[in-house]
């Protein structure tokens, strides 16, 4: 179906490379990948990972990764409205 897509992002929070007791061994990255599958016209499902690397700095654990799943469902407004519209004009 048309409207599926796959997308991948990163980011990088600013920190401090020098200067520190800890040092900075890493950039505290943050990745998304998801894909959306478009069901219907009105209604798509997106699995998303998100991976963090180091987000406490010198002071993390563990990596963490996230999943999620978003459930949308889009409503046509403009039928909703004029069929209103219908109803207070009769």
């Amino acid at each position: 179906m048309k409207g599926n897509a796959l997308g991948m992002g990163m980011g990088q929070t600013t920190f401090v490379s020098s200067g520190l007791e800890l040092p900075a061994t890493d950039g505290n990255y943050a990745w998304e990948w998801w894909y959306r599958f478009q069901i219907t016209d009105h209604i798509s499902v997106t699995p998303a990972f998100y991976y963090l690397s180091r987000p406490y700095g010198a002071l993390s654990g563990k990596n963490p990764l996230l999943t999620i799943i978003r459930l949308i469902i889009l409503q046509d407004l403009s039928k909703l409205v004029s069929g209103f519209d219908k109803e207070l004009i009769y």
